[in-house]
């Protein structure tokens, strides 16, 4: 695995209009399409990579990747270009950081609300369908319609239960009290041809690793649902980083 700080040239600014089409550059969608460009030259590979928006203006993404992207690039420049090998033993701790989508929902065009969709299981007809909600969206709806708080207020504890759900089978373990979920937020794009509500949620705090090797493939794979859209790519460092900025040590 490899890791990078790519950051968008000046330059290739101006020919972001032919790239995109009609999209704007901000949002999931144009950013996916971005990102690809990074291993663009063959039409059949699959995505083997993940990254995330650390800003827009430039646009600059931590990109982690199987294959070694390309130290010069047309579109983008390349910083700390290094290989990516962690090693993890059972009962470290550390500081985790990551953006998760924490579900998908086809909108209802006309009344707004979510509908039912989801992949059909392996083995079920085509066409099946089923339920995948935002635990947080569900827990706003369940309020009197005259009563509801804005969604961020309600977004931490069925945040931090998502967390939980992923965690045990990602190699992780963590205390409730030692982890922030904050900046939700739920954004309406169009994935083919469909509307969907992407909802997401930035996880930081502390963690301890419980199996190294399913720890280990979760920052390779990702965390959470939509990593082809810059959710999932989970960033570890020492646990004195989420100590000190969580007050976790006062």
């Amino acid at each position: 695995m490899w890791e990078a700080r790519a950051t968008l040239r000046d330059e290739a600014r101006r020919n972001l209009l032919t790239l995109l089409g009609k999209q704007r550059l901000g949002g999931p969608s144009p950013f996916h399409r971005l990102a690809w460009t990074l291993f663009d030259g063959d039409p059949e590979a699959k995505r083997d990579f993940l990254f995330v928006v650390v800003a827009e203006r430039p646009l600059t993404l931590v990109v982690r990747s199987a294959k070694r992207p390309p130290e010069e690039h047309a579109l983008w420049r390349l910083d700390g270009l290094r290989p990516f090998a962690p090693a993890f033993e059972a009962g470290q701790a550390l500081t985790l950081r990551a953006r998760c989508s924490i579900s998908s929902a086809t909108m209802n065009p006309r009344e707004g609300e979510t509908s039912r969709r989801t992949d059909a299981p392996r083995g079920s007809k085509k066409g099946a369908r089923g339920v995948r909600r935002d635990p947080v969206f569900e827990a706003w709806l369940a309020r009197p319609a005259d009563g509801r708080p804005p969604l961020a207020e309600l977004a931490e504890a069925p945040a931090l239960e998502w967390l939980e759900r992923q965690s045990g089978r990602c190699g992780f373990a963590f205390a409730e009290d030692e982890m922030v979920a904050a900046d939700y937020e739920r954004r309406r794009i169009r994935l083919g041809g469909r509307p969907f509500a992407l909802s997401s949620v930035l996880y930081e705090g502390l963690v301890t690793v419980a199996d190294p090797l399913a720890f280990t493939a979760m920052l390779r794979e990702g965390l959470g649902r939509h990593r082809a859209y810059g959710f999932g790519l989970a960033q570890v460092a020492p646990p004195e980083l989420a100590r000190a900025r969580l007050g976790l040590d006062g």
